[in-house]
């Protein structure tokens, strides 16, 4: 995409003689806020109320602008959310998908992340140009936090740390705006990225409060009822004020630094209020505290569910879902969502119709009755306008050189080559008993391979939901990517074909005298609605595994990958299988991604970004639980102390090659005083690695994670803090390193990390009983801290970080 980004900007962008005559607003010589500020004077109220839906109305010479718009893991091009524009406008094609958040979580780099979201930005914006899309705003990232293992939208989540999703939502906004260089400039933006979900949402449905077994939130709520059920429509979380600003606004804090233009709110309550209405966290804290710029819009129906009263749907006269009750009118609620800065209400034509959200008359009469003011509506309309003038909407043809890019960026080679790179460095080892992977390069003999399981041969399994859709010619399933990679020596790759039944694919294996490998890969039903009630792998999974090992006599190796949006718990079967794989969601290209790692073409470089639970998980944590630092059952690496709960830990690993990271010195010295005046700490460190095997590539890939704990603290000011664990600090992806065949002393990599204040620094309430998020302050707690660097499986080295 370089090579195209340089020959789109080579051409003149020297005005139109003829933008002289041009209204202001229409001229893009002036700046922005000046036209902006033209185009609404010239509209009427109404009209600037109809801008505040998510198919916001036409207006003068202009069409309709939808805001329903997916491009998490690929621009999702038709079938928009609600969409209200012509539905010619809103017919699929085929576009590219990339691996799922949780995949890019497990590669621990922003730099792919960065290319990911600038290739789905330049495919979206070629289907704006050429295909008639009604929209260049993409609803993505996801910044929300992967907090239970439940989840069924783990995969949309990088995982659990705040500093990975600081760091890699950023990535994703920069490339979704920007693309994917930084050279040529333009103040155009490619599309308008739009995070969600503010600021804390993590539940689907829960029947009693733990369990998740027949619940749906969408399929018409028939036991979710309060006092013991929770779905996401009228769900109210508890958040501690340590754990809203150092786990959940974390992330929209470097989004709104990265000049993110829209966010989504979310449909949950926080501490009783309804998030699209929570003036402390939207104004307070993310306009004005964190400088965000862009507009706020409801996740969907998210301003009627203010209103609408808890129950089932039979329950609920109207025949919409429940919500929260918080007010008893559909004018008060669209005035405490616009009051507390949800600048669009998100609302399906249904819903509209009973008088629900912005339009339709709703914000007049919240208006009459004195509930908002003319200028919130104003200042909703302008950010919303402010966004799309950015990305040239409005500009005169041929000025905009996003314009340029071609038809064919879509499903392009390049794309599709990303698509591979992507899967293979997201891909996670985390079991390799006596090498079993990769195969040895110098056994020249054809191999016989089966593939077999649920998501061997399906590319639902490895796309899913928020996706793009590409054609069949563009997928590469297990089954596929590997009997690619096999025919280049010649191997024999075979598959079931019946998957549905354990014991008939067991003797078919059998039959065909397969003796060298045998590769499960096994799917997961989750996604949006859909929690799961259990964190293991399914029944049939499970007597897939055992029929296969009951047929084992003769083969070598059984490897198990495992194609899941969320962590599986695998304990029960760890004994049946050489070998354990997560790709997550890998997209398009996973098969062939995995196959290059199979073959050892490539190294194993994914690191775990959220922890692998055992499956006791589920009887000893409540579902509904929001806590993350205190409550019964704490969660997550940071402050988790019973190890018996955890299979594989936060940032585990393994690799091909053996690798040895050590730090340049064992103590590090800094003053607080030059922290918050800004200084920073360059952590050096030295990355050597060895060749433990005969492999066709010399070339490694190491995530280097460094992470803190406390040692002894300063503790004269009595801070009452949730204890962490140990947290984690910095982090780098290093690529190519070059790997001595005799030892680590040979060749070194020097890998240098930086720490700032934030490394050491904790919310401190101002009142520890009121738990509001915004009475207190970050301060900088001196004393003496373990500095600890992680090799990804058990070894660790160590040094000494003091701040005065």
């Amino acid at each position: 995409m370089a090579k195209l980004l340089v020959a789109i900007f080579v051409f003149s962008l020297q005005s139109d003689p003829s933008y002289m005559i041009l209204p202001a607003w229409k001229n893009h010589s002036l700046p922005i806020a000046t036209r902006v500020e033209d185009l609404m004077n010239r509209l009427t109220l109404d009209e600037l109320i109809s801008q505040l839906g998510n198919s916001a109305g036409p207006f003068l010479d202009q069409p309709r602008y939808e805001y329903g718009q997916e491009c998490l893991a690929g621009f999702q091009s038709g079938g928009m959310f609600c969409a209200q524009a012509n539905k010619s406008r809103q017919t699929d094609i085929a576009t590219s998908s990339f691996p799922h958040a949780v995949s890019l979580g497990m590669s621990f780099d922003p730099s792919l992340v960065r290319s990911v979201a600038a290739a789905i930005g330049y495919e979206a914006r070629a289907g704006y140009t050429h295909f008639n899309r009604p929209s260049l705003t993409c609803l993505s990232p996801v910044l929300n936090v992967a907090r239970d293992p439940r989840w069924g939208r783990n995969m949309e989540s990088y995982g659990e740390d705040p500093l990975v999703i600081s760091k890699l939502g950023a990535a994703y906004v920069t490339g979704m705006q920007r693309g994917d260089t930084d050279s040529p400039q333009t103040d155009i933006l490619l599309m308008n990225s739009a995070p969600k979900h503010f600021a804390d949402y993590n539940l689907e449905c829960s029947c009693d409060g733990r369990n998740v077994t027949a619940c749906n939130p969408e399929a018409p709520y028939p036991n979710c009822r309060r006092p013991n059920g929770y779905c996401r429509v009228f769900y109210d979380a508890t958040v501690s004020a340590h754990d809203m600003r150092e786990t959940y606004l974390p992330g929209w804090k470097a989004a709104a630094a990265a000049d993110a233009t829209g966010a989504m709110c979310s449909l949950n309550a926080v501490n009783g209020i309804p998030l699209c209405m929570h003036d402390e966290l939207q104004n307070k804290i993310l306009k004005e505290e964190f400088n965000f710029t862009g507009w706020m819009v409801s996740d969907a129906n998210g301003v009627a569910n203010i209103y609408l009263q808890p129950g089932s749907w039979p329950e609920n006269p109207t025949g919409q879902p429940p919500g929260h009750n918080y007010t008893h009118t559909y004018p008060s609620a669209a005035a405490d969502g616009l009051n507390g800065g949800c600048d669009i209400s998100f609302e399906c034509p249904d819903v509209i119709s009973i008088g629900a959200g912005y339009v339709n008359g709703t914000l007049r009469k919240a208006l009459a009755q004195g509930l908002t003011t003319e200028g919130t509506i104003r200042e909703a309309a302008r950010r919303t306008f402010v966004a799309r003038f950015r990305t040239g909407l409005y500009d005169p043809p041929g000025t905009n050189p996003w314009q340029k890019i071609p038809a064919s960026v879509i499903q392009s080679e390049e794309h599709t080559q990303l698509a591979i790179r992507a899967a293979r460095e997201t891909a996670t080892l985390l079991k390799n008993n006596n090498k079993a992977l990769p195969f040895n390069p110098q056994d020249d003999s054809a191999r016989h391979i089966a593939v077999i399981g649920s998501a061997s041969n399906s590319s639902r399994l490895q796309i899913d939901r928020y996706s793009g859709k590409p054609d069949a010619l563009h997928i590469s399933t297990f089954v596929e990517g590997i009997s690619a990679r096999a025919h280049i020596g010649g191997d024999k790759v075979i598959t079931c074909t019946d998957t549905n039944n354990p014991e008939a694919c067991a003797k078919e294996i059998k039959s065909q005298s397969i003796t060298d490998i045998i590769i499960v890969a096994t799917g997961h039903a989750e996604g949006e609605s859909h929690d799961r009630a259990v964190i293991g792998l399914s029944d049939e999974d499970k007597g897939l595994l055992e029929a296969v090992m009951k047929s084992k006599t003769g083969v070598k190796k059984i490897v198990l990958v495992i194609v899941s949006g969320g962590p599986v718990a695998t304990e029960d079967v760890e004994q049946l299988v050489d070998a354990t794989v997560w790709t997550g969601k890998g997209g398009m290209q996973a098969g062939a991604g995995f196959a290059q790692l199979l073959y050892g073409d490539f190294e194993f470089s994914g690191r775990l970004s959220t922890t692998v639970y055992k499956s006791a998980w589920v009887n000893v944590s409540t579902f509904s639980d929001n806590y993350i630092s205190g409550g019964p059952q704490p969660r997550g690496y940071r402050y988790m102390k019973n190890d018996d709960l955890v299979l594989y830990p936060f940032g585990f690993g393994l690799s091909y090659f053996a690798y040895r990271t050590q730090f340049s010195k064992t103590t590090y010295t800094v003053t607080a005083a030059s922290l918050g005046s800004g200084a920073t700490i360059k952590i050096d460190l030295s990355l050597s690695c060895t060749q433990t095997e005969a492999r066709p590539t010399s070339n490694g890939q190491r995530t280097v994670l460094l992470y803190l704990s406390d040692a002894s603290l300063d503790t004269t000011d009595s801070i009452e803090l949730p204890q962490r664990v140990k947290w984690l600090a910095a982090f780098t992806k290093v690529h190519n390193i070059t790997c001595s065949k005799t030892g680590y002393t040979e060749m070194e990599t020097s890998v240098s990390l930086t720490l700032d204040k934030h490394a050491v620094s904790r919310w401190i309430p101002s009142d520890f009983g009121k738990n509001s998020f915004v009475d207190g302050n970050y301060k900088i707690l001196p004393g003496t801290y373990s500095l600890t660097v992680s090799d990804g499986d058990d070894s660790m080295e160590q040094a000494t970080l003091i701040v005065t």
